[in-house]
């Protein structure tokens, strides 16, 4: 049985203009979203959803802003059980890709693979402070989506379009692979998406980045990438970014 321990995300507040269809740059539609991946957590529930095999993130406004009634930490035993009792299957037949705590509520947000293989379809799922979880549904939400330049071909590489994002400043920072000759690679792409620069940040060899964590250094603020059981040294530098939020999120990982 997974014992899985949900840590509430703290994010300083970040300021954003809401439309009449939902937070800024988004537009009401079905995302086609094919592959659970990496997401995190933006201002105001709007969420960011990596999308490995399209090789696309989506913004998703989760319309999820009022803070869970219950209080203290959420500790779900089974969820891998949970979630599978939901889609109908068994905990065999789904594997639960990453998990992110909506700062504006407190929920957890999963993206789970139901089967396996390329062919699994993408479920998102939120568990409230009780540890219900439900389907979210993706129909009709004002959403975004922003494209990848030069996504890898090879199917295996798919998988590792994007390994993992974050959302920092205004902007959604995305690891993965590329079709490029130095093939690893971390993508800035400001947000809203309406502008469609994704100005690489830096690029090394076929090894992936494994994960991202924002930290403050003496004012600067970089990003630091792991790849595996390893730190990049030094970390990624970024002089152009003023500021950090302080993000600490939970992953879960089955």
């Amino acid at each position: 049985m997974l014992k899985t321990r949900i840590v509430s995300t703290a994010l300083a507040a970040v300021v954003m203009a809401a439309g009449s269809a939902g937070a800024a740059g988004l537009s009401k539609g079905t995302p086609d979203w094919k592959s659970a991946g990496p997401l995190s957590f933006g201002p105001k529930g709007v969420l960011f959803l990596a999308d490995s095999q399209g090789a696309a993130v989506f913004a998703v406004d989760t319309a999820d802003v009022q803070a869970d009634s219950a209080g203290g930490p959420l500790k779900v035993d089974g969820i891998d059980e949970k979630v599978a009792a939901l889609l109908g299957t068994t905990s065999k037949g789904i594997v639960i890709t990453d998990l992110a705590v909506n700062p504006a509520s407190g929920k957890a947000y999963l993206t789970v693979a139901r089967g396996k293989g390329p062919d699994a379809s993408a479920v998102l799922v939120r568990v409230d402070r009780s540890g219900k979880p439900e389907i979210v549904s993706l129909e009709n939400v004002p959403f975004a989506k922003a494209s990848l330049p030069n996504p890898p071909t090879k199917e295996r590489a798919k998988n590792e379009a994007i390994t993992d994002l974050a959302f920092v400043d205004g902007r959604v920072f995305v690891a993965g692979l590329s079709n490029e000759e130095f093939a690893s690679r971390l993508l800035s792409i400001p947000y809203p998406f309406a502008d469609e620069s994704k100005e690489p940040v830096s690029r090394s060899t076929m090894v992936p980045t494994a994960g991202l964590k924002p930290v403050r250094r003496s004012g600067r603020s970089p990003l630091t990438r792991s790849r595996g059981s390893r730190s990049c040294s030094p970390p990624t530098p970024a002089p152009r970014w003023s500021s950090f939020p302080w993000l600490n999120s939970s992953r879960a990982r089955t």
